[in-house]
């Protein structure tokens, strides 16, 4: 049986796009009128913003949602969900918003000029969920409404924006049965009520013999109006029913209601209701699950067990301690949110956690738990960062990114009080991550948050800090500074008689200098990383790649072929230091410029052996821009634009815009357009972005397979000249899907096309061979396709 918050949880379900409108599991629930009114102040142009409001847990974002989905038609399917439960600062809200809309460029330059330019002429409804917590939100909102007429906000919050347009629209909680000493509701009337057809159908959730009947259908009608109609509060109630009855639990509530009479008396008189039912769910707990309570609540985002037990003091697998976690959940404080590794992920929900905290500063035990709380997460990322260099960090980068509320807090923590050795030792161990997985601007923005402490802590490390601090600055645009830093670091390293030091300097310098159009210099600085003695092994690998790019880049490719092997040896001879193998897509690249197509086969399908690697978006996305560049030389014009639509999807993440432009991509793009026309490429590379890792990865491998090893119905026959040779690549796959009778819809699933695309495929080949029906163009394959029939 499921707990209460798990069903909660359930009721709403983020669907197959990481930003998608949610899917809800169960119907709306005594919301008839509330929705006909929403869905018509939605349609009305008159009212640009519209903000439910409400308490905690009374349900508005359950009709914000169904009312989305009943709009869509009226935006042309443009509707976008933002949750911001977790967001507290406008420059957080500002990015979560960029990447719900998927706008290009601003996941990694995001502003909030950007992205009201971006939306000044779209149609769309943006639902914005828990707004209340960003504080600066309103002016943007402002803004979003004078600059971009089509857009139709919908928000909700615990309190109204306040602006100009704005049309508030109060949520009450769920209509209850009348109460009338001379006249007591009816079976049938208590029947019909939301709020206990709500509870009724929670209960049920975790006793399926459950049903409302003559004898308790009166005590749960007081139930659901002594709170108040709440949905959350109702759902939390529900679960008792594991344990009580409807009539013990109605004289528990009311008990607990009494003791627990109103929260701080300048809250409303709903947020002292609902906390009200949390705390007489709290107060249920033996006093070892209420301190176990009060302490997971420092977690934000979810926790782990292990994490949990750290805090907590007690070894992983105590029984004691799951027994506790157990009881939490069965109480409906805590709920289960997935697994990382196989083992269990637990969070709270917001409300909840709000009331968790103001338990644990009342207790005095806040202090303790939040160093407790910081010191793990520290030697979380630590363990992370110290084999940043191999694989393991790939192995590891899921954790951190489901982590990432908890070390950011923890970083928050350590900067606030002034702990220098803390907040520096996370970021410096955070570099590598938030590099690999495209968070430029999150991992800038904190790094220079840390970077005042340089000067007080001890000189390898600020050698380090240095240099990473300038990467991240480098790549946001100022070279200057980021020169800087990075010279001031080659100086400090040269002091310490430090070799990996000194090379962990000179490539940052190097790179600074690329950016900076100082080929030359950057060269020097690369030379002088292999010239360090005793050798710094991933820094020689590093900079053995980076040669070979400045090489290939000017079109020297014997000296790029030496660099680059050279530096596939080194990653084989220091235990494979470099996961990310950029030397062997650099060494693809360079085969399919000098013709060798399978030389680029066999790297790239190497390179893609290991999936770990495709973590690291930065390379990930390199990758399958080589697998899109073999395809267009190979003729698979509609796989390679989906592939390049992927790859620069993904390449916006992680990465600024490379001004060394390569003369190989632009020829890409344009053989592309030449071969689909300009409209068609642009609605493959659209579906290319939003296509699954799993897809891709079979796009991959169909293209990276050996040639000989293809399946005979994908292979290129090679007929005589009366053969199939009048037909590309591409239209010999469509003309064998059609003589084996498939029709335009299987086509275009088979081969990852749209349908449009397949029929224009067809079009194309029966004009070709001047034929008049599919009937002639399989009768014409069955003729000329020797290798297949």
């Amino acid at each position: 049986m499921q707990a209460v918050a798990e069903l909660i949880e359930q009721t709403i379900e983020i669907g197959g796009s990481p930003y998608g409108l949610p899917n809800p599991r169960t119907p709306l629930v005594g919301r008839d009128q509330e929705l006909a009114s929403l869905l018509a102040r939605i349609a009305d142009p008159g009212a640009p913003l519209v903000t439910i409001t409400g308490p905690g847990g009374v349900g508005k974002t359950r009709l914000a949602v169904q009312a989305a989905r009943e709009s869509r038609d009226q935006f042309g399917g443009e509707v976008v969900f933002v949750s911001l439960a977790d967001v507290t600062s406008l420059e957080w809200f500002v990015r979560r918003v960029s990447q719900s809309l998927r706008i290009p460029g601003l996941e990694t330059s995001f502003s909030e000029a950007g992205l009201i330019d971006a939306l000044a002429d779209r149609t769309l409804l943006l639902l914005l969920d828990n707004l209340e917590q960003i504080q600066e939100a309103s002016g943007l909102l402002a803004r979003i409404m004078a600059a971009c007429p089509a857009v139709k906000l919908l928000v909700t919050s615990r309190v109204a924006m306040h602006l100009r347009g704005e049309f508030e629209f109060p949520l009450a909680p769920l209509g209850l049965p009348r109460e009338e000493a001379h006249r007591p509701a009816t079976f049938e009337e208590l029947a019909a009520n939301p709020a206990v057809i709500l509870f009724v159908e929670r209960a049920r959730a975790v006793d399926p013999a459950f049903a409302l009947t003559e004898t308790n259908a009166t005590d749960i009608g007081r139930i659901c109006a002594r709170l108040d109609g709440l949905p959350l509060a109702i759902e939390l109630a529900a679960a008792r029913l594991k344990l009580l009855t409807p009539a013990a639990l109605l004289s528990r509530l009311d008990s607990r209601l009494r003791l627990l009479g109103g929260g701080a008396r300048d809250l409303p008189d709903r947020q002292q209701n609902l906390r009200q039912t949390i705390a007489w769910s709290y107060d249920l707990l033996e006093s070892s699950e209420r301190s176990a309570f009060r302490a997971v609540s420092v977690f934000s985002g979810g926790f782990t067990l292990a994490a949990a037990a750290t805090i907590l003091g007690v070894d992983e697998d105590d029984a004691e301690l799951l027994d506790t976690i157990g009881a939490l959940i069965d109480q409906s404080l805590l709920r289960r949110t997935g697994a990382t590794d196989g083992e269990p992920r637990l969070s709270m929900l917001e409300t909840i956690r709000e009331f968790g905290i103001e338990q644990l500063k009342a207790s005095g035990e806040e202090e303790a738990l939040r160093w407790a709380h910081a010191a793990f997460f520290r030697q979380l990322v630590e363990r992370s960062a110290d084999q940043s260099s191999g694989l393991w960090l790939l192995n590891s980068t899921d954790e951190l990114e489901e982590e990432m509320p908890n070390i950011h807090q923890a970083l928050d923590w350590f900067i606030d009080r002034d702990e220098a050795d803390g907040a520096v030792s996370i970021v410096l161990s955070m570099s590598n991550f938030w590099i690999k997985r495209g968070y430029l601007v999150e991992g800038s923005r904190l790094m220079e948050r840390a970077i005042e402490f340089v000067d007080r802590i001890e000189p390898a490390t600020q050698v380090r800090m240095l240099r990473f601090s300038a990467w991240f600055i480098c790549v946001g645009g100022d070279t200057a500074e980021a020169f800087t830093r990075a010279s001031r670091a080659v100086e400090m390293a040269r002091t310490l008689d430090r070799s990996d030091e000194l090379a962990g300097a000179l490539s940052t310098l190097g790179v600074i200098h690329y950016f900076r159009h100082e080929v030359e210099e950057a060269r020097a600085a690369w030379e002088a990383v292999l010239a360090i003695e005793p050798p710094a092994a991933f820094q020689r690998v590093g900079a053995l790649n980076n040669l070979g790019v400045l090489a290939r880049l000017a079109q020297d490719f014997d000296s790029a072929r030496h660099y680059l092997e050279l530096s596939r040896e080194e990653r084989v001879r220091w235990g494979d230091p470099d996961p990310d193998a950029a030397a062997d897509l650099n060494l693809a690249e360079v085969s399919l410029q000098q013709g060798d197509h399978d030389r680029a086969r066999a790297l790239l399908a190497e390179w893609f052996a290991d999936p770990r690697r495709m973590r690291s978006l930065e390379f990930a996305s390199s990758a399958i821009w080589g697998v899109a560049r073999l395809a267009t030389l190979e003729g698979d014009h509609e796989r390679a634009a989906r592939l390049l639509g992927w790859s620069d999807e993904r390449l916006k993440r992680v990465a600024p815009h490379d001004q060394h432009e390569e003369t190989c991509d632009v020829q890409m793009r344009a053989d592309l357009t030449a071969a689909l026309g300009a409209e068609a490429f642009e609605d493959l590379l659209v579906q290319g972005a939003d296509l699954s890792t799993e897809t891709v990865l079979e796009l991959v491998d169909e293209q990276t397979r050996p040639r000989l090893a293809k399946p005979a119905s994908l292979r290129i026959a090679r007929p005589a000249p009366d053969g199939l040779d009048p037909l590309t690549a591409r239209e010999i796959e469509v003309a064998r899907l059609v003589a084996a009778g498939k029709s335009t819809r299987e086509i275009a699933d088979t081969l990852f096309i749209s349908a449009r695309t397949a029929q224009t495929h067809v079009t194309n080949i029966l004009g070709k061979l001047d034929l008049e029906s599919r009937a002639a163009l399989a009768a014409w394959v069955v003729r000329n396709d020797r290798e297949n029939f």
